[in-house]
């Protein structure tokens, strides 16, 4: 079974299991094929389970025929004995599994497949258990036989044939009857007794509630027997006559329902009832469809509380009124509001705070309240008072005046929404009003500018206008007259009509017109039923053809784009299609048939292997799936991208719906969105007025999916719609009248720009390179100095907060000589208090980004930011207590050694110094400022004296000055590299509040800058240096730049003290070394920096606006999540052996969006549910999974929801 280029329809072992699997969909669950070797006794205890409800109902028919025994007696027996069988049989196997379920098999045949049983005996354990399979609920063990004996006797009187005969006359056709009828009836009744057969129709893959094997039962039972079998065919023909012909049909349809469960026609129990619930609600109460069955459920109990009212009220003014506020208030987003006001109550004191996270819930602000409010008001008001002044002589005179009225609002919002739209005439002719081409971003946004006082204008007449205009008119005219009807009924049309003025307005407001043009052209051509329904009737019927004649339309565009392009797309074609179209023609009025039983359910129409094979798939919610709008799918890194243009998406999709480009939205219809490559899939679930509720689908990036074609066939239909010569013709045809796609606006959206280059001729240059370690040198000092000062403003403010604390206890000098370990409890105190830093806008963010706690790591990776300690004890003493005119000198010991004195005076001081290589440090502390510092891990004590008082404000981290490696050697030679000038204009440059000359003299100040001269070197050795022992890192080429880049950063024993000992030193290095990086491209690509100045100006724009690092990391994720203006980062393609960037910039762009039929959306999600659950026709090769770019079948069946589908993104 192959198609085009070898795809196959379905492959061999799919085909075999086919092959066993249809045959028990068939037989109601019986297994005549299991595809393994078992005894007779395997196959006869299943067709005798199989026959015993007929074997039975044949001997009581026998007795009833007969006159042995009354027929209803028979019928009481017969199911008495059915359902003591059923309960016997599955409380057997109940209890055996119980008792030998702990006891293992001696012999187990290990070459057996997965479901192959090996049988004992005919009685055995494995017998039962494959006979009546196991129930996981006791309870459906009862209900399951309770429901047998009933359904059995029911069945018995239906098929009696002295039943059959008063209904047929004739022999023949009670035979054939009675042995179909009681097939239909085994069929039915092995999923009881046994287990349920695998059923084509499929809406909840899982049925934790095991409500499957009731569907036959239940189909049996209401559709056939009960009542009709019954009580038709003896009181109520006496009373109605034509209910004997629905009796005869019935018995005639019987049979079939083998064929309507094989071919998965009739729905799934789960799937039925959100089906009914939506038809009523839809087409009884004027609603929409739901997002999710919970929604639909409340909003049905809510919806029937109005209806009640309006039945039993027995006042007409008084159910207007009521079924006005109902009507209203249930359109607006009504579950949304009680959603947020429950959850505001949760925040509040008296619950516990929610830490769901919830995306997108939108709240009502004070500005909707009050227009609720008005809007209700008036639209209660509105139709009262019209009812109240109404007389049957005024309303005729009024009639065809409003009438006119209405007409002519209807052609004004028509004409105002279609010249918003790119296309006019459903999509066949170029709108010459539109812009003409989206290359020009600015002519285009100053056109569509000047259109917005057109959908300014069409809003209100829409919004605002025209429904205060129905209502009156409803107000009018829904007065009982001559309305013969009872009252229950008229409710129900009043309701409906009120309630989709405000639901869906445009629709009803279609309605209406339809219905004055027929009252008032042809009011005595019109019959009397007509009349006598009343206006509310007459506009539920309209309603109910306006919808379903539009998916007529739709379902016969569907199948003519696919019967079509299955022949005149080569790669469509199939040995097997040129038959089917010569099928479709021949049997074209089967065909219709099948398309008309479509829309009359609001099924969709399932083309079979999507070829021009098409059968109805089973009625199922408008939303097509169980839990879409109920779930979210962030699949990979992609989604990130998605997810922050959600919030864009809904923004300019709300702004194009209001404006009537894409036209009157309803609940089930798709929208497609294109910029760059990237695609977005938009789904309407419900529709209301001033909302709509949608889900938010990104589809796979075109760089990484098998989609191009599709792709390319999408630019192409936009393309043509939205890039066009200026000087070209206005109006012209749309070249892709079949495509599924209509374009119907461009919208304009805040996301990011995706821009790739080769860094060929940058990253390899040698040049460059060393330009690179230049730059690191440098980037590495600010970073480092911005840092500090960012950690001691930060620890500043943490020390204000914590002053007024009782518990906090104070520092004192004392207290500083005297304990051993700086660090003490106090200190923590002072962390846990912490804030974010002030002067750097992105440099905490940068090092909280760059080390989730909670992000598993790598070998190479780093340990959680949250494990380090900042160490900052040089704060100035001064917040704490008053500063003492004079300190002895002090010497800070922090050995481990076990014979330090602690407090007794330094034994050392005195004694000759020792000679210190150029980077020694002295030994001296005279200034209450310089108190952070530590003996080194040589055991050599590590202090400092600052000339400059404030110098404290940049002093380094004790373990950043007490820690480093020794390696004097490798710093003497780096020493010439430090840019003493460049500190200089760091530290002035930075907002210490101080004046001028402070800052001079902390830029001066010696000790300080020997501290960061020794961290700087001593990083840009263990990155540049160490590494390449013999050698440097501009020598070792560009895999270098791209290695630090990516963290990996050359191996050397001073690497572990970088890495190991202090997480966030390392973050701030391999920020330098981007920083580095990024600075040398821009030098080769805009130009050489000036000056000092310059190079601070491009700094600061890369913390404030720039994030550097991998494209693959959660980090990357994380900042484009933040809107971070700009993300850079660089690639590698191994085909190539080639270097790339990548640039985000976060821009507004015109990003074209498009209008999909929604049945064809429909079908193929119904051909695929299909396929993927019943068949399990899973081969990413088979020909119904290949690209179509007429149907877009690669992209349709991808946004579908998951598991069957598989957006990378779902809001």
């Amino acid at each position: 079974m192959e198609g085009a280029g070898g795809a196959p329809l379905m492959n061999d072992y799919k085909l075999e299991f086919f092959n066993k699997r249809w045959p028990q969909t068939l037989l109601g669950g019986l297994k005549p094929r299991l595809g393994y070797d078992a005894p007779v006794y395997v196959y006869l205890n299943q067709l005798l389970l199989f026959l015993f409800p007929f074997i039975l109902g044949g001997i009581f028919t026998i007795l009833s025929e007969f006159a042995i025994l009354d027929s209803l007696a028979c019928c009481y027996v017969y199911g008495s004995l059915v359902t003591i069988l059923v309960l016997s049989l599955h409380a057997s196997s109940w209890f055996m599994k119980r008792k030998y379920s702990s006891v293992t098999r001696v012999i187990d045949n290990h070459l057996a497949q997965d479901d192959e049983i090996d049988f004992v005996s005919c009685c055995g354990t494995e017998t039962l258990e494959f006979l009546f399979p196991p129930k996981r609920l006791v309870f459906n063990i009862v209900i399951h036989g309770l429901l047998s004996g009933p359904i059995c006797a029911l069945l018995f009187l239906y098929l009696l044939p002295a039943n059959l005969m008063r209904l047929f006359a004739s022999e023949g056709a009670t035979a054939v009857l009675y042995i179909f009828g009681w097939i239909t009836v085994c069929v039915g009744q092995y999923s009881l007794s046994s287990s349920p057969p695998p059923e084509p129709a499929v809406f909840h893959a899982l049925d934790s509630a095991e409500i499957k094997p009731l569907m036959r039962p239940f189909y049996v039972l209401c559709d056939r027997i009960l009542i009709m079998g019954i009580i038709s065919s003896q009181f109520i023909p006496r009373i109605w006559p034509e209910f004997l012909a629905v009796d005869i049909a019935l018995h005639i349809v019987f049979p079939f329902l083998l064929l309507l469960w094989l071919f998965g026609i009739l729905p799934p129990l789960d799937a039925l009832l959100s089906w009914l619930a939506e038809q009523f609600l839809v087409g009884m109460l004027g609603g929409s469809p739901m997002a999710s069955d919970m929604r639909l459920f409340v909003m049905l109990l809510i919806s029937s509380v109005g209806l009640i009212l309006a039945v039993f009220v027995p006042s007409h003014i008084a159910v207007i009124a009521i079924s006005s506020f109902f009507g209203y208030a249930l359109s607006t987003d009504f579950l949304n509001l009680c959603y947020s006001v429950w959850k505001k109550l949760r925040q509040s004191p008296l619950f516990d705070p929610s830490t769901d996270d919830i995306i997108n819930r939108n709240q009502w602000h004070a500005k909707e309240f009050i227009d609720h409010a008005v809007m209700l008001t008036l639209g209660v008001v509105t139709p009262t008072i019209t009812y109240h002044f109404s007389t049957e002589a005024a309303s005729q005179s009024l009639a065809d005046s409003l009438g006119y009225v209405l007409i002519a609002v209807l052609v004004v919002v028509k004409i105002l929404g279609d010249v918003q739209g790119v296309y006019l005439l459903g999509g066949l002719l170029r709108n010459p009003l539109f812009p003409k081409s989206l290359h020009s971003e600015g002519s285009f946004i100053q056109r569509k500018k000047k259109m917005y006082y057109v959908a300014l204008s069409r809003h209100v007449i829409l919004a605002y206008v025209s429904p205060l205009l129905m209502l009156a008119y409803l107000g009018l005219f829904l007065a009982p007259h001559s309305v013969l009807l009872p009252s229950a009924i008229v409710a129900f049309g009043t309701v409906r009509s009120i309630r989709q003025v405000w639901q869906h307005t445009s629709h009803s407001l279609l309605e209406l017109c339809v219905a004055c043009v027929i009252n008032m052209q042809a009011p005595t051509a019109l019959p009397s039923w007509w009349s006598s329904a009343g206006l509310g009737l007459q506009l539920m019927l309209i309603g109910a053809c306006r919808d379903r004649v539009t998916q007529s339309f739709n379902k016969l565009l569907f199948l003519v784009t696919l019967a079509v392009t299955s022949y005149s797309l080569p790669k469509q074609r199939h040995k097997a299609t040129v038959p089917l179209l010569i099928i479709n023609i021949i049997f074209l009025p089967v065909l219709l048939g099948i398309v008309g039983a479509g829309v009359f359910l609001s099924a969709p129409l399932l083309p079979l292997f999507c070829m021009p094979l098409f059968i109805i798939g089973f009625p199922r919610p408008r939303r097509s799936w169980p839990c879409t709008g109920t779930t979210q799918t962030f699949t990979c890194m992609d989604a990130s991208y998605y997810r922050q243009l959600a919030p864009e998406i809904i923004k300019a999709f709300s702004t194009t719906l209001a404006s009537g480009a894409a036209g009157s939205p309803s609940a089930g219809d798709h929208f497609l969105a294109r910029y760059q490559d990237r695609l977005v899939w938009v789904h309407v679930l419900e529709c209301g007025r001033r909302y709509c509720s949608v889900v938010i689908k990104g589809l796979e990036m075109q760089e990484t999916s098998c989609h191009t074609v599709e792709a390319a066939r999408v630019d192409e239909v936009l393309d043509a719609a939205f890039i066009h010569e200026e000087k070209g013709a206005s109006i012209y045809c749309n070249p892709y009248p079949l495509n599924v796609l209509r374009p119907c606006d461009a919208v304009c959206l805040d996301t990011y720009s995706d821009a790739r280059n080769v860094l060929t001729g940058i990253i390899d240059q040698p040049d460059n390179l060393r330009k690179v370690s230049e730059n690191f040198v440098k980037t590495t000092l600010w970073v480092l100095v911005n840092h500090c000062l960012s950690q001691s403003t930060q620890d500043s403010v943490s020390v204000h907060e914590t002053r007024p604390s009782s518990t906090t206890r104070l520092l004192t000098p004392s207290t500083i000589v005297t304990n051993t370990n700086t660090r003490d409890t106090h200190t923590d105190e002072l962390e846990m208090t912490r804030v974010s830093p002030v002067p750097s806008k992105n440099m905490a963010e940068d090092i909280a980004v760059e080390n989730p706690s909670s992000k598993p790591l790598r070998s190479n990776s780093l340990p959680s930011l949250s494990g380090s300690v900042w160490s900052q004890e040089s704060l100035d003493m001064s917040l704490f207590q008053a500063k003492p005119e004079k300190l002895n000198d002090v010497i800070l010991c922090h050995d481990d050694d076990p014979f330090d004195l602690g407090g007794f005076p330094a034994v050392d001081i005195g004694k000759p110094r020792e000679k210190d290589d150029a980077f020694a440090l002295p030994n001296r502390v005279h200034h209450t400022h310089a108190n952070n510092n530590q003996r080194s891990t040589t055991g050599k004590p590590v202090s400092a004296e600052f000339k400059s008082k404030h110098a404290y404000k940049l002093d380094l981290p004790s373990k950043w000055k007490a820690d480093l490696p020794d390696m004097a050697a490798t710093m003497r030679s780096t020493a010439v590299k430090f840019p003493t000038e460049w500190y200089k204009h760091v530290v002035n440059s930075l907002d210490l509040d101080v004046d001028a000359e402070t800052r001079s003299d902390i830029a001066l100040d010696p000790t300080l800058q020997q501290f960061y001269e020794r961290l700087v070197l001593t990083c840009y050795a263990i990155v540049e240096v160490l590494g390449y022992p013999g050698s440097s890192a501009h020598l070792a080429g560009p895999s270098h730049v791209f290695k630090v880049f990516h963290e990996h950063i050359p191996w050397s024993m001073q690497l572990e003290w970088l890495a190991k000992n202090d997480v966030t030193l390392y973050i701030l290095v391999l920020k330098a070394y981007r920083y580095a990086f990024k600075l040398t491209y821009d030098e080769a690509v805009i130009g050489d920096i000036s000056d000092h100045e310059e190079l601070s100006d491009y700094l600061r724009e890369y913390d404030s606006d720039w994030f550097m690092g991998s494209d693959e990391s959660v980090e990357w994720q994380r900042a484009v999540l933040s809107d971070r203006p700009n993300l850079f980062s660089i690639g590698k393609d191994k085909e190539k052996g080639t270097y790339t960037s990548r640039v985000l910039s976060k821009n507004r762009l015109l990003a074209p969006m498009g209008r999909l039929n929604p049945e064809a959306v429909r079908g193929q999600w119904a051909a695929l549910a299909l396929e993927l659950l019943y068949l399990t026709n899973d081969d990413e090769e088979r020909y119904s999974i290949q690209a179509h770019p007429t149907l877009l079948r690669n992209l349709t069946i991808q946004a579908a929801d998951p598991p069957l589908g598989y957006p990378v993104y779902s809001s």
